[in-house]
Protein backbone atom coordinates (compact mmCIF):
# COMPACT_ATOMS: atom_id res chain seq x y z
CA UNK A 1 0.00 0.00 0.00
CA UNK A 2 1.33 3.64 -0.94
CA UNK A 3 1.97 5.68 1.82
CA UNK A 4 0.45 8.69 2.21
CA UNK A 5 2.29 12.27 1.79
CA UNK A 6 2.62 14.43 5.02
CA UNK A 7 4.08 17.88 4.83
CA UNK A 8 5.29 18.42 8.53
CA UNK A 9 5.57 22.16 9.72
CA UNK A 10 7.91 23.10 12.24
CA UNK A 11 10.52 25.82 12.72
CA UNK A 12 12.47 23.68 15.53
CA UNK A 13 15.02 21.91 13.66
CA UNK A 14 15.45 19.22 15.99
CA UNK A 15 11.79 18.57 16.48
CA UNK A 16 11.73 18.73 12.67
CA UNK A 17 13.84 15.83 12.37
CA UNK A 18 12.73 14.06 15.44
CA UNK A 19 9.50 13.40 14.00
CA UNK A 20 10.03 13.48 10.82
CA UNK A 21 12.18 10.01 11.35
CA UNK A 22 9.59 8.41 13.77
CA UNK A 23 6.99 9.22 11.00
CA UNK A 24 8.71 8.26 8.02
CA UNK A 25 7.58 4.18 8.77
CA UNK A 26 4.10 5.31 8.57
CA UNK A 27 4.31 8.12 6.18
CA UNK A 28 6.10 10.16 2.98
CA UNK A 29 7.04 13.20 5.41
CA UNK A 30 8.19 16.14 3.59
CA UNK A 31 9.51 18.53 6.19
CA UNK A 32 9.37 22.66 6.31
CA UNK A 33 11.30 24.84 8.84
CA UNK A 34 8.79 27.94 7.44
CA UNK A 35 5.65 29.28 5.90
CA UNK A 36 7.49 30.15 3.10
CA UNK A 37 8.86 26.59 2.72
CA UNK A 38 5.57 24.95 3.36
CA UNK A 39 3.91 27.01 0.38
CA UNK A 40 6.52 26.10 -2.17
CA UNK A 41 6.13 22.35 -0.95
CA UNK A 42 2.59 22.77 -1.51
CA UNK A 43 2.57 23.87 -5.00
CA UNK A 44 4.88 21.05 -6.14
CA UNK A 45 3.84 17.71 -4.42
CA UNK A 46 0.59 16.38 -3.55
CA UNK A 47 -0.23 16.50 -0.12
CA UNK A 48 -2.32 14.20 2.05
CA UNK A 49 -2.34 16.12 5.18
CA UNK A 50 -0.26 18.92 6.70
CA UNK A 51 0.95 19.09 9.77
CA UNK A 52 1.84 22.49 11.27
CA UNK A 53 3.19 24.44 14.00
CA UNK A 54 1.26 27.80 14.54
CA UNK A 55 5.10 29.68 16.10
CA UNK A 56 6.05 30.14 12.87
CA UNK A 57 9.48 32.38 12.12
CA UNK A 58 7.44 34.04 9.18
CA UNK A 59 4.02 33.63 9.08
CA UNK A 60 1.19 33.61 12.12
CA UNK A 61 0.22 30.15 11.59
CA UNK A 62 -3.35 31.26 11.43
CA UNK A 63 -2.45 33.12 8.45
CA UNK A 64 -1.30 30.56 6.90
CA UNK A 65 -3.95 28.65 7.14
CA UNK A 66 -6.09 31.74 6.36
CA UNK A 67 -4.10 31.88 2.91
CA UNK A 68 -4.23 27.82 2.05
CA UNK A 69 -8.16 28.28 2.42
CA UNK A 70 -8.40 31.45 0.23
CA UNK A 71 -6.25 29.65 -2.74
CA UNK A 72 -8.84 26.71 -2.50
CA UNK A 73 -6.39 24.32 -0.79
CA UNK A 74 -8.66 22.06 1.48
CA UNK A 75 -5.83 19.53 2.32
CA UNK A 76 -6.73 18.51 5.78
CA UNK A 77 -4.42 20.14 8.45
CA UNK A 78 -3.35 19.41 12.21
CA UNK A 79 -2.25 21.93 14.57
CA UNK A 80 0.37 20.97 17.03
CA UNK A 81 1.41 24.08 19.40
CA UNK A 82 2.27 25.15 22.65
CA UNK A 83 -0.27 28.28 21.82
CA UNK A 84 -3.28 26.47 23.76
CA UNK A 85 -5.43 29.09 23.94
CA UNK A 86 -9.06 29.40 23.28
CA UNK A 87 -8.28 32.04 20.95
CA UNK A 88 -6.43 30.37 18.74
CA UNK A 89 -8.09 26.65 18.88
CA UNK A 90 -11.27 28.46 17.83
CA UNK A 91 -9.78 30.86 14.66
CA UNK A 92 -8.34 27.04 13.87
CA UNK A 93 -11.53 25.58 13.55
CA UNK A 94 -13.24 28.33 11.74
CA UNK A 95 -10.88 27.35 9.63
CA UNK A 96 -11.52 23.64 9.24
CA UNK A 97 -8.82 22.34 11.03
CA UNK A 98 -9.33 18.56 12.14
CA UNK A 99 -7.00 18.58 15.11
CA UNK A 100 -5.76 20.89 17.67
CA UNK A 101 -2.74 19.29 19.55
CA UNK A 102 -0.87 20.78 21.96
CA UNK A 103 3.32 20.36 22.95
CA UNK A 104 3.98 18.06 23.89
CA UNK A 105 2.64 15.64 22.36
CA UNK A 106 2.80 11.76 21.95
CA UNK A 107 3.70 10.90 18.26
CA UNK A 108 1.71 7.70 18.19
CA UNK A 109 -1.59 10.02 19.24
CA UNK A 110 -0.41 12.15 16.18
CA UNK A 111 -0.23 9.74 13.81
CA UNK A 112 -3.94 8.26 14.65
CA UNK A 113 -5.21 11.88 14.29
CA UNK A 114 -3.27 12.02 10.69
CA UNK A 115 -4.55 9.01 9.74
CA UNK A 116 -8.23 9.87 10.82
CA UNK A 117 -7.99 13.31 9.20
CA UNK A 118 -6.38 11.32 5.23
CA UNK A 119 -9.55 8.90 6.15
CA UNK A 120 -12.62 10.36 6.35
CA UNK A 121 -14.51 7.59 4.84
CA UNK A 122 -13.90 6.19 8.70
CA UNK A 123 -16.44 8.41 9.69
CA UNK A 124 -19.61 6.70 10.65
CA UNK A 125 -22.09 7.98 12.88
CA UNK A 126 -24.12 5.21 14.04
CA UNK A 127 -27.70 4.85 16.19
CA UNK A 128 -26.20 3.67 18.90
CA UNK A 129 -23.58 6.69 19.34
CA UNK A 130 -26.03 9.30 18.75
CA UNK A 131 -27.84 8.50 21.95
CA UNK A 132 -24.24 10.57 23.31
CA UNK A 133 -25.00 13.11 20.61
CA UNK A 134 -26.45 16.89 21.80
CA UNK A 135 -30.28 16.94 20.74
CA UNK A 136 -28.72 19.61 18.48
CA UNK A 137 -26.32 17.33 16.71
CA UNK A 138 -28.75 14.60 16.11
CA UNK A 139 -31.09 17.48 14.41
CA UNK A 140 -27.94 18.53 12.32
CA UNK A 141 -26.93 14.98 11.27
CA UNK A 142 -30.96 13.94 10.42
CA UNK A 143 -30.99 17.38 8.33
CA UNK A 144 -27.50 16.81 6.67
CA UNK A 145 -28.68 13.14 5.80
CA UNK A 146 -32.30 14.33 4.49
CA UNK A 147 -31.25 17.69 2.83
CA UNK A 148 -27.47 17.10 1.69
CA UNK A 149 -28.18 17.59 -1.92
CA UNK A 150 -29.52 21.24 -1.11
CA UNK A 151 -26.73 24.05 -1.05
CA UNK A 152 -26.30 23.81 2.97
CA UNK A 153 -24.07 25.39 4.59
CA UNK A 154 -23.82 25.82 8.78
CA UNK A 155 -25.36 28.88 9.00
CA UNK A 156 -28.64 27.75 6.89
CA UNK A 157 -29.09 24.70 9.63
CA UNK A 158 -27.83 27.02 12.71
CA UNK A 159 -30.86 29.10 11.56
CA UNK A 160 -33.03 26.12 11.77
CA UNK A 161 -32.22 24.53 14.61
CA UNK A 162 -32.18 27.84 16.23
CA UNK A 163 -28.74 27.96 17.68
CA UNK A 164 -26.03 29.97 16.67
CA UNK A 165 -23.24 28.62 14.49
CA UNK A 166 -20.46 29.17 16.66
CA UNK A 167 -21.98 27.17 19.21
CA UNK A 168 -23.35 24.26 16.93
CA UNK A 169 -19.68 24.15 15.12
CA UNK A 170 -18.29 23.56 18.47
CA UNK A 171 -20.84 20.71 19.59
CA UNK A 172 -20.51 18.76 16.06
CA UNK A 173 -16.87 18.49 16.16
CA UNK A 174 -16.77 17.39 19.53
CA UNK A 175 -20.25 14.98 19.03
CA UNK A 176 -18.89 13.94 15.53
CA UNK A 177 -15.22 14.25 15.16
CA UNK A 178 -14.80 16.38 12.30
CA UNK A 179 -15.63 19.66 11.29
CA UNK A 180 -19.19 19.85 9.90
CA UNK A 181 -18.09 20.60 6.30
CA UNK A 182 -16.06 17.38 6.51
CA UNK A 183 -19.25 15.09 7.46
CA UNK A 184 -21.21 16.72 4.90
CA UNK A 185 -18.73 15.84 1.71
CA UNK A 186 -18.94 12.56 2.85
CA UNK A 187 -22.76 11.74 3.07
CA UNK A 188 -22.40 13.74 -0.53
CA UNK A 189 -19.35 11.21 -1.87
CA UNK A 190 -20.93 7.94 -0.32
CA UNK A 191 -24.22 9.04 -2.10
CA UNK A 192 -22.08 9.85 -5.39
CA UNK A 193 -20.48 6.77 -5.41
CA UNK A 194 -23.73 4.81 -5.02
CA UNK A 195 -24.59 6.30 -8.22
CA UNK A 196 -21.20 6.28 -9.70
CA UNK A 197 -21.89 2.55 -9.33
CA UNK A 198 -25.68 1.40 -9.87
CA UNK A 199 -26.53 3.97 -12.22
CA UNK A 200 -25.91 5.43 -15.85
CA UNK A 201 -26.40 8.93 -14.98
CA UNK A 202 -23.83 11.53 -16.14
CA UNK A 203 -21.10 13.08 -14.21
CA UNK A 204 -22.87 15.95 -14.26
CA UNK A 205 -26.20 15.10 -13.21
CA UNK A 206 -24.51 13.07 -10.61
CA UNK A 207 -22.60 16.41 -9.10
CA UNK A 208 -26.09 18.27 -8.86
CA UNK A 209 -27.50 14.89 -7.55
CA UNK A 210 -25.54 15.40 -4.58
CA UNK A 211 -25.24 19.30 -3.99
CA UNK A 212 -21.26 19.57 -5.14
CA UNK A 213 -21.17 23.19 -7.18
CA UNK A 214 -18.79 22.34 -9.27
CA UNK A 215 -17.09 19.97 -11.32
CA UNK A 216 -13.65 21.01 -10.14
CA UNK A 217 -15.21 20.35 -6.18
CA UNK A 218 -16.69 17.14 -6.77
CA UNK A 219 -13.37 15.73 -8.62
CA UNK A 220 -11.37 17.04 -5.77
CA UNK A 221 -13.52 15.88 -2.99
CA UNK A 222 -13.95 12.51 -4.42
CA UNK A 223 -10.52 11.75 -5.10
CA UNK A 224 -9.52 12.94 -1.70
CA UNK A 225 -11.83 10.86 -0.17
CA UNK A 226 -11.51 7.80 -2.47
CA UNK A 227 -7.48 7.89 -4.02
CA UNK A 228 -9.19 7.90 -7.49
CA UNK A 229 -10.98 9.62 -9.89
CA UNK A 230 -15.15 9.18 -10.14
CA UNK A 231 -13.95 7.68 -13.69
CA UNK A 232 -11.91 5.41 -12.34
CA UNK A 233 -14.37 4.70 -9.63
CA UNK A 234 -17.32 3.62 -12.29
CA UNK A 235 -15.11 1.22 -14.18
CA UNK A 236 -13.96 -0.77 -11.31
CA UNK A 237 -17.53 -1.37 -10.44
CA UNK A 238 -17.98 -2.71 -13.86
CA UNK A 239 -15.39 -5.33 -14.24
Amino acid sequence: MNKKTILLIEDDQDLLNLTSEVMKDHFNVIPALNGSQAWDRLNKEKIDCIVSDLALPDIDGVDLLRKLRDANFDTPVIIVTGKSSLYYAEKCADLGVCGYINKPYDINYLIKRINSAINPEEINVSESSENNFHPKVKKCVKYINLHFAQPINKNSISEKLDISPDYLRKLFHKDIGVPFLSYLNRVRIEEAKKMLSSSSLSLAEIIDKVGFGTMQHFFKQFKRHTGITPDEYRKRGKL
